[in-house]
């Protein structure tokens, strides 16, 4: 009798059969867990700027599985054809809303051709919310068909604000590089030329005097020269354990980042106790 009242108790405490067989189905396609982890994987491809056949690798699958085994991962045609389009609509709405709500806005804008010769136009805008929040979105990234000349990037600019049913009136600027067609294409919008172009092309200037150059030169000669050699690293890793260097490899710079020009300088300084010496060793000047 006493074995009895406590196997009836162990059944009653315990979880209903069906409850248990209800953990391992598998989420209806429109449920709203389903709706929701949906979102957020297609939030992740476009954020991070992600393949979308990441979705059908084995990985990325037993990951979402682990995670929540009862949702089954969507193929990337899915993705493709509805969950990424109806994210664009929702984002598009929301700042539909933000650039109408703004008083004034202002804009910017840039072409550049592509490696296979496709050309291709950008716009931006800049606005201050009602909180003096500054926004920035991208209202559109299209090809161009047509030459870059003033009157045609000046018309792309206006069927962009067409198309997000923006007013000219209040936009209160417009900010491009030097280029002449963009000069002539925004003289009358207020234009302001870009400061980050024309910082660039002084510091390109200052990096193109003779005595700056040359020096730049033989500074990349003897990064390449000791970053081309497993000779010359493996004794570079010696020489900086001794003298307690920190043991960091030589930058090379982009011709195209003068931002890489100085963390090149910055690591051969950072190095300079080393070069000093073997200076004096060699008893030769590099630099």
């Amino acid at each position: 009798m006493q074995i009895k009242r406590k196997l009836t108790t162990k059944v009653a405490d315990s979880q209903p059969i069906a409850d248990m067989f209800k953990k391992r189905e598998k989420l209806a396609p429109n449920a709203d867990e389903t709706k929701k982890i949906n979102r957020a994987v297609a939030e992740f491809l476009c954020t991070d700027m992600i393949p979308i056949y990441c979705v059908e690798k084995k990985g990325f699958k037993n990951l979402i599985s682990s995670l929540n085994p009862r949702y089954e991962l969507p193929g990337r045609r899915y993705f493709m054809e509805n969950e990424i389009p109806r994210l664009y609509d929702d984002v598009r709405e929301a700042i539909r809303d933000d650039v109408t709500a703004a008083s004034y806005f202002s804009c910017t804008t840039d072409c550049w051709t592509s490696r296979n010769m496709s050309s291709f136009m950008s716009v931006t805008a800049q606005l201050i919310s009602s909180n003096w929040e500054l926004k920035s979105w991208c209202l559109g990234c299209f090809e161009m068909l047509v030459d870059h000349t003033g009157d045609e990037l000046k018309e792309a600019l206006y069927d962009i604000l067409d198309e997000w049913n923006l007013d000219k009136h209040r936009l209160a600027g417009i900010t491009t590089d030097n280029a002449s067609n963009n000069v002539k294409a925004f003289a009358n919008l207020q234009w302001l030329p870009c400061f980050g172009h024309n910082l660039d092309l002084s510091v390109n200037k200052a990096l193109q005097l003779e005595h700056v150059s040359s020096t730049l030169g033989k500074l990349r000669k003897t990064v390449s020269g000791v970053n081309r050699s497993t000779k010359r690293k493996r004794k570079l890793l010696t020489k900086q354990v001794e003298l307690g260097l920190p043991q960091n490899v030589l930058l090379h710079d982009v011709s195209t980042r003068w931002g890489s020009t100085q963390r090149m300088i910055q690591r051969f300084l950072e190095q300079q106790t080393l070069y000093l010496l073997c200076c004096l060793q060699t008893g030769k000047v590099y630099i």
